[in-house]
């Protein structure tokens, strides 16, 4: 349904975002679920909001507001967090990517970027280059609303 609106190249970016989606749904559950047991008066707050927002994003599917939904699930794992220093529960794993400082890469992991690119001025560089020595897309790139914002003066200067 989605392709009939958004034309074929969003077919593969709909299929890995909810796949990246259900792996952050099943990592915060299962945190929720190992604290849950452990409720007092200090936790009920934030485990009554981690799971009504878990709820929500699972009924609403996540995929009509991705921006939405990240800054939902970045909530439900601030307060798990929060939770789980409470009850002294420690966190197994690594968390996924998409609770990470570099979550671009749950929608964008699927963009093919191109070999160069080129700036307002102008001036073509190797984003394949940039993308291998600089890692995160943050460190060149604001963070928030698309399209995101070149850092140029501040980013470029840390290596140029």
């Amino acid at each position: 349904p989605c392709v009939s609106c958004h034309q074929d190249k969003y077919t593969k970016f709909v299929e890995t975002f909810n796949s990246e989606f259900n792996v952050l749904i099943s990592y915060l559950e299962e945190r929720y679920n190992n604290i849950v047991s452990r409720k007092d008066n200090k936790l009920t707050n934030l485990l009554e909001q981690v799971k009504y927002n878990l709820d929500f994003l699972k009924a609403a599917k996540g995929i009509h507001n991705p921006f939405y939904t990240m800054e939902i699930l970045k909530a439900c794992d601030a307060n798990l967090t929060e939770s789980e220093k409470l009850t002294g529960v420690e966190i197994e794993g690594q968390k996924p990517a998409g609770l990470t400082d570099n979550n671009c890469m749950v929608c964008h992991i699927t963009i093919e970027f191109p070999e160069t690119t080129g700036l307002k001025d102008g001036r073509k560089f190797s984003h394949k280059v940039h993308l291998e020595v600089v890692r995160e897309c943050k460190n060149c790139h604001s963070e928030g609303p698309h399209p995101p914002k070149v850092k140029l003066e501040e980013a470029c200067s840390v290596c140029h």
